[in-house]
């Protein structure tokens, strides 16, 4: 038989509640490190729908741009940091505001995680295998799923040996290799 395929569906997420309460707490825990408790009224947005992870950084880097902050950086125990600077209110402020306008956080559940570790395993490394591009340091499923929540989870195209060199080169391999599929809320990118 040609043409037939068997399409196994993504799990189940976390609530509508689950996820405002994880992205709230998220929220709040960027505003402590920001450090404006106090010096400014905490501004309130809408609420925006959960990104992906591997989405995250070129979303808030763009957003950063856009309000001229070209060079900056995250860590997650710290928050904002500008290279060899202390960040002012006022960038503390831009990047809480882009922090809040793409919101991402970790609440997959055990089955959506087995089910990330399977793609991974079973289609993503091997089809960027394929292509030429080597991965390293794969985690095992225990640590894949054991990995802290707040920390961007690990994913195969971050572990390439060499990444594509062009953005063209880039673009190709990730229609070949999709990063992920649809249908896992802070995870895919579509």
């Amino acid at each position: 038989m040609t043409g037939c395929a068997l399409e196994r569906r993504a799990p189940e997420g976390q609530s509508p509640e689950v996820v405002a309460a994880a992205v709230e707490a998220g929220l709040d825990r960027q505003w402590k490190l920001s450090g404006l408790e106090g010096v400014v009224v905490r501004p309130r947005f809408q609420p925006r729908p959960v990104i992906g992870a591997g989405q995250w950084a070129s979303e808030v880097g763009r957003c950063m741009a856009a309000s001229g902050i070209m060079n900056w950086g995250y860590d997650p125990d710290e928050g904002l940091f500008i290279p060899g600077d202390t960040p002012t209110t006022s960038e503390q402020l831009q990047f809480y505001w882009c922090f809040e306008r793409y919101p991402t956080v970790d609440v997959l559940t055990p089955a959506q995680i087995d089910f990330i570790y399977d793609y991974y395993m079973r289609w993503l490394i091997p089809c960027l295998e394929s292509s030429g591009y080597d991965v390293t340091s794969a985690p095992t499923r225990t640590a894949f799923r054991d990995a802290d929540p707040a920390l961007e989870r690990w994913n195969p195209y971050a572990a390439l040996e060499r990444y594509p060199a062009t953005p063209g080169e880039r673009a190709a391999l990730a229609a070949r290799c999709a990063p992920t599929l649809p249908g896992i809320d802070g995870w895919s990118e579509q």
